[in-house]
Parts: C-alpha cells; structure tokens; sequence
C-alpha cells in the first residue's frame, strides 16, 4: 500500500496520528521525536532533518495567558522565529517560537539569531522539560490531503524558568515515513 492510498483509509490515518501524537508528547524536542521517527521508517535513508528560519513573517500576539505562563514581565526582551521543519523534500512541520533571550546563553542566542538551527536543538544541552498546553488532532477524514494534522502547543522550561513558547503544526509529510 502506498502513501496515498493508506492517506485516503480513515482508520489507518488515525491510528497513525494517534502513534505520532503518544510519541511527541512522551518526549521534550518535538524536533528529535521528529529525526527519530523519519529515521526509524528507513524511508529516504541518505536524507537529514533540515530548518527553513523565518524571522520576518506575520506573528501573533501571545495571550495574556500564555505571557503569565511564560512569567514575563513588560521589560523582558521576546523574540520571535518561525522555523519549517523537512526531512529531505518532506514538509513536517511549522513552529512558532517566542523565547526570552535573557534565559538563555549569549551562545544559544547567537545561534538563534544568525542559524537555520531549530529551537530544540539549540537548547538541548539545557536537559530543557515540555509542559504541554495543548494537543489537538486537526485532521478529520474529510481533511484536504494538504491540511495540517497536528497541533501543539508548550511552555519549554530550563529547570524552573520557563523559557520558551512554541506552537508545533505537523503536515501531512510527516505521514509518508510510517505509510503502508
């Protein structure tokens, strides 16, 4: 059975959800979960996981909610980057991050800035911990092939200090690695 065939079953392609969505939520780096998960279908053996920055696009205010989360008052400094992640030519996923810069070594923020780097792996020498907000199943049978099919959303703390927001929307890509 192929990707679009196993896409177009229902039942299949939410039991497949559901195994992606246990296995970013039992683990901190949404992006190693997502290294480990396209490596262990053996598909596309000689490809990486790779980032696309974008620091110039549209952003959304964070909630006051999610700013009391964070614990940041009116002098912290945020900063905000949009990073799409691939494993070869295979979309995977979108992240939205704001991060406090003064949480985080003068190193790491170097990286952030100037790199293609993403967040999870910036920060994992941190031993960083996920509280997860939300998780939510975008998909339904009735989804456009192209929709997203994922949701998180995540306070990334750095022992008791959090130190980042992000919100992960994983593609259909992601699906080729565990199809049929």
């Amino acid at each position: 059975m192929n990707f679009q065939d196993r896409f177009s079953r229902p039942g299949a392609t939410a039991a497949l959800i559901e195994r992606l969505n246990a296995d970013l939520l039992s683990h901190p780096s949404a992006t190693d979960t997502l290294d480990r998960w396209c490596r262990a279908s053996g598909r596309l053996p000689s490809a990486a996981l790779t980032a696309e920055v974008h620091r110039d696009g549209a952003r959304r205010d964070l909630t006051d909610e999610e700013c009391a989360r964070l614990a940041i008052s009116p002098d912290d400094a945020l900063r905000y980057r949009l990073v799409r992640i691939f494993f070869g030519d295979k979309f995977l996923s979108e992240a939205e991050n704001w991060y406090i810069p003064a949480r985080l070594p003068a190193e790491m923020n170097h990286l952030l800035e100037e790199t293609e780097t993403p967040f999870g792996r910036v920060v994992e020498d941190l031993d960083f911990r996920r509280e997860t907000l939300s998780s939510d199943v975008l998909w339904t049978p009735t989804s456009d092939a192209r929709a997203p099919i994922l949701r998180h959303r995540a306070i990334l703390s750095n022992g008791a200090t959090p130190i980042s927001l992000v919100v992960e929307t994983y593609q259909p890509g992601v699906l080729f690695f565990h199809a049929g």
